[in-house]
Protein backbone atom coordinates (compact mmCIF):
# COMPACT_ATOMS: atom_id res chain seq x y z
CA UNK A 1 0.00 0.00 0.00
CA UNK A 2 3.22 2.21 -0.40
CA UNK A 3 3.87 2.47 3.48
CA UNK A 4 6.34 0.49 5.56
CA UNK A 5 5.05 -1.18 8.73
CA UNK A 6 5.59 0.44 12.18
CA UNK A 7 5.19 -3.06 13.81
CA UNK A 8 7.68 -5.76 14.56
CA UNK A 9 6.78 -9.64 14.51
CA UNK A 10 8.61 -10.53 17.71
CA UNK A 11 8.14 -13.98 19.84
CA UNK A 12 6.70 -13.82 23.15
CA UNK A 13 9.24 -13.29 25.48
CA UNK A 14 9.18 -16.16 27.77
CA UNK A 15 6.45 -15.87 30.55
CA UNK A 16 5.69 -17.72 33.21
CA UNK A 17 2.32 -15.61 34.08
CA UNK A 18 -0.25 -16.61 31.40
CA UNK A 19 -2.44 -13.28 31.85
CA UNK A 20 0.76 -11.17 31.14
CA UNK A 21 1.35 -12.74 27.80
CA UNK A 22 -2.82 -13.07 26.88
CA UNK A 23 -2.70 -9.27 27.94
CA UNK A 24 -0.21 -8.93 25.21
CA UNK A 25 -1.65 -11.00 22.79
CA UNK A 26 -4.41 -8.43 23.12
CA UNK A 27 -3.28 -5.65 22.44
CA UNK A 28 -1.87 -7.20 19.49
CA UNK A 29 -4.73 -8.02 18.06
CA UNK A 30 -6.53 -4.90 18.36
CA UNK A 31 -3.41 -3.56 16.48
CA UNK A 32 -4.10 -6.22 13.70
CA UNK A 33 -8.01 -5.27 14.06
CA UNK A 34 -6.79 -1.58 13.71
CA UNK A 35 -4.41 -2.71 10.78
CA UNK A 36 -6.92 -4.10 8.81
CA UNK A 37 -9.84 -1.45 9.09
CA UNK A 38 -7.18 0.94 7.68
CA UNK A 39 -6.16 -1.03 5.14
CA UNK A 40 -9.96 -1.62 4.12
CA UNK A 41 -10.06 1.97 4.02
CA UNK A 42 -7.06 2.53 1.72
CA UNK A 43 -7.74 -0.31 -0.88
CA UNK A 44 -7.59 0.20 -4.74
CA UNK A 45 -10.83 -1.08 -5.14
CA UNK A 46 -13.83 -2.48 -3.28
CA UNK A 47 -13.62 -6.27 -3.83
CA UNK A 48 -10.32 -5.55 -2.11
CA UNK A 49 -11.51 -3.89 0.60
CA UNK A 50 -14.37 -6.34 1.43
CA UNK A 51 -11.48 -8.57 2.06
CA UNK A 52 -9.53 -6.82 4.57
CA UNK A 53 -12.91 -5.73 6.69
CA UNK A 54 -13.16 -9.59 6.50
CA UNK A 55 -9.75 -9.79 8.00
CA UNK A 56 -10.63 -7.03 10.28
CA UNK A 57 -13.95 -9.24 11.55
CA UNK A 58 -11.66 -12.39 11.86
CA UNK A 59 -9.69 -10.57 14.16
CA UNK A 60 -12.40 -8.79 15.92
CA UNK A 61 -13.14 -13.00 16.98
CA UNK A 62 -9.52 -13.30 18.15
CA UNK A 63 -9.76 -10.46 20.27
CA UNK A 64 -13.45 -12.02 22.24
CA UNK A 65 -11.45 -15.41 22.36
CA UNK A 66 -7.96 -13.80 23.69
CA UNK A 67 -10.85 -11.52 26.39
CA UNK A 68 -12.69 -14.73 27.47
CA UNK A 69 -9.40 -16.62 27.77
CA UNK A 70 -8.10 -13.79 30.15
CA UNK A 71 -11.87 -13.63 31.90
CA UNK A 72 -11.09 -17.29 32.87
CA UNK A 73 -7.84 -16.75 33.95
CA UNK A 74 -8.68 -14.31 36.21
Amino acid sequence: MGGHPRWSFEPFPYQTDLVKVFESQLEKEKLALELHRQAARLAPSASLGEKFNALAKEEQGHIQVVKDILARLA
